[in-house]
């Protein structure tokens, strides 16, 4: 019941963002092109994609993140985000997944649940577009090899209220958590690992990350079926 709330709470969120934002969307103009762009982030729920644009911000060195939203943990993250979080995670909703049960408290070793992810990072280096899977970014520093390639989990990001005002907010768009290497309840995305709940395993992978700065697109699929195989692989 709790992941249907959600689910059908970050549905009315995005409705809400459509009309009530001070930055209006750019929809589609024919009835084939189904395409909702915000700054930052487009979502195609007829290609079942969206495309963010974001920054790489680390090349090396100990990290939490995948991927932090602008103001988030910027300096153990691998890539920022231009869009706001609360767009992403409507957009992956839009494309046909469905939140999960995330973690209790960072660091837990509870396997999240959810709809799994494909998360590819495409940018150009001399000339030539390099498209990557986003786990082979990460590097595995206790086996020495990069992270596995099983995917992220739409756990979906929770709402709570603030202490001094009560008013609701959406966590991710406070901590800045989409997607984690991790375990961290507030995340949009989570990995499937056991090694999520090891704060010293993963690093940024110098052999494939290009130098900080470069512009990035980010892109979010389902997760091909025939790969959807559970694992205990760190």
């Amino acid at each position: 019941m709790q992941s249907i709330n959600r689910f059908l709470r970050t549905g009315i969120l995005l409705c809400l963002g459509l009309t009530c934002t001070s930055t209006s969307p750019t929809i589609g103009q024919t009835p084939k092109d189904l395409r909702i762009r915000y700054p930052g982030i487009e979502i195609d729920p007829q290609k079942r994609e969206i495309v963010a644009t974001g920054t790489f911000l680390l090349d090396r060195g100990l990290i939490e993140l995948l991927l932090t939203s602008r103001g988030g943990k910027e300096h153990e993250s691998i890539l920022v985000m231009d869009g706001a979080p609360h767009l992403l995670q409507a957009g992956l909703i839009l494309i046909g997944l469905k939140p999960g049960e995330g973690v209790r408290y960072l660091g837990d070793q509870r396997i999240p649940r959810g709809s799994r992810v494909l998360i590819l990072v495409r940018w150009k280096e001399n000339n030539r577009t390099q498209t990557v899977r986003a786990e082979d970014l990460i590097w595995n520093q206790l086996h020495k090899k990069p992270m596995p390639r099983k995917g992220w989990i739409f756990t979906g990001s929770q709402f709570a209220r603030t202490h001094n005002s009560g008013k609701e907010v959406f966590l991710a768009s406070q901590s800045g958590a989409i997607a984690v290497t991790y375990h961290d309840p507030t995340a949009i995305l989570d990995t499937p690992l056991l090694g999520g709940s090891d704060d010293t395993l993963y690093h940024a992978n110098p052999d494939r990350c290009p130098a900080p700065g470069t512009r990035v697109e980010i892109l979010f699929r389902p997760f091909p079926e025939e790969s959807k195989k559970e694992s205990s692989d760190r």
